[in-house]
């Protein structure tokens, strides 16, 4: 069975009560990605309707936004991936979106270690860098835990 938290940077709202409950994370970024070194430019989808950032990635406009190929970091580089992710990325007028929903066969193990903003503490997370001088250099870098805390860092 498939377990999480769905939740919202902005406001973290969760379901303790459902076993049935799916890790998901719909951010807004006014940021464009570029590609990493190797990999094709992404192409990115224009929205054909509304989102509501809700924690849920439910929206009919999501169902026409394509999967967004991932890498794994760790424990092993570009390692195969042991549970099933959906990442998409898209943007309407003003914002740029990214929603993921990162299935666990294991809900037990998901970690949040910290509840503080800007803090790591071995979390399980969803990052996303984006190299928006496109130099290959340095990068802006978003990332949430399973308990909606968020980080935001330049990398250099």
């Amino acid at each position: 069975m498939l377990s999480g938290r769905s939740f919202v940077p902005a406001l973290a709202a969760t379901s303790p009560g459902s076993p049935d409950r799916l890790l998901a994370l719909v951010s807004v970024l006014l940021l464009v990605p570029a590609p990493a070194v190797g990999q094709d430019t992404l192409r990115l989808h224009r929205l054909t309707g509304p989102i509501v950032l809700d924690g849920r990635v439910n929206e009919p406009a999501w169902d026409q936004v394509p999967l967004i190929p991932t890498t794994v970091f760790s424990p092993q580089y570009r390692g195969e991936a042991t549970e099933r992710t959906e990442i998409r990325v898209a943007y309407d007028a003003t914002y740029l979106y990214v929603s993921g929903r990162l299935y666990d066969s294991r809900p037990a193990a998901i970690r949040t270690n910290t509840l503080y903003r800007d803090a790591y503490s071995g979390d399980d997370l969803l990052g996303i860098a984006l190299d928006t001088y496109n130099d290959r250099q340095t990068a802006s870098w978003f990332v949430v835990n399973p308990g909606g805390v968020r980080t935001d860092r330049a990398l250099f």
